[in-house]
């Protein structure tokens, strides 16, 4: 009879070709599982973050849009009182003459504004118009004791994207 220790020791362990061929065939299964959960996750996830980019930007260009009335806003919270027209138009002046000086129409520091328009529709005769009612607006709102009434500053408004209009056209005359 043969000892139990070497009966473990000389056995040699038998391969099972079958059974092995069933590991290969698990292993190749579960990395092709792999890459289908990789793809179809990765359609799972692309159409929530596609369309929340799209919502971002939405809002984004929503909030580029009212800008002017955030700004207003922020103001109104800091100061704790509504504005008047006429702090709104002198705002909405600061604003134009820094895209006026962004498109090369540059003031002085001892020049009034009167004196930089003057200058100015020199350069660029056909923004005449809405500069002169912007300047008259201005003076109004500034240095006059009558105030700015609502259809003046909704005129304002408007003279300000009359005036970028031109801008750009000035713009693409001089390129």
């Amino acid at each position: 009879m043969p000892k139990l220790t070497e009966a473990s020791t000389n056995k040699k362990p038998e391969l099972d070709i079958a059974s092995y061929d069933e590991t290969v065939t698990a292993n190749e299964a579960s990395k092709k599982g792999t890459k289908q959960t990789f793809s179809t996750g990765l359609v799972r996830i692309l159409p929530p973050v596609v369309a929340g980019l799209m919502l971002l930007g939405i809002i984004l260009l929503i909030l580029w849009r009212v800008r002017l009335y955030i700004r207003f806003m922020i103001i109104r919270l800091r100061t704790g009182k509504k504005m008047s027209s006429d702090e709104k138009v002198v705002i909405l002046t600061e604003q134009w003459l820094k895209q006026l000086h962004r498109k090369g129409f540059n003031r002085t520091t001892n020049e009034t504004l009167r004196e930089s328009i003057s200058r100015w529709e020199q350069n660029a005769p056909q923004m005449i118009l809405p500069l002169r009612q912007l300047l008259e607006l201005f003076e109004k709102a500034k240095y006059s004791p009558q105030s700015i009434s609502e259809t003046e500053w909704r005129l304002v408004q408007s003279l300000t994207r009359t005036l970028v209009v031109e801008l750009k056209k000035n713009e693409q005359n001089i390129a």
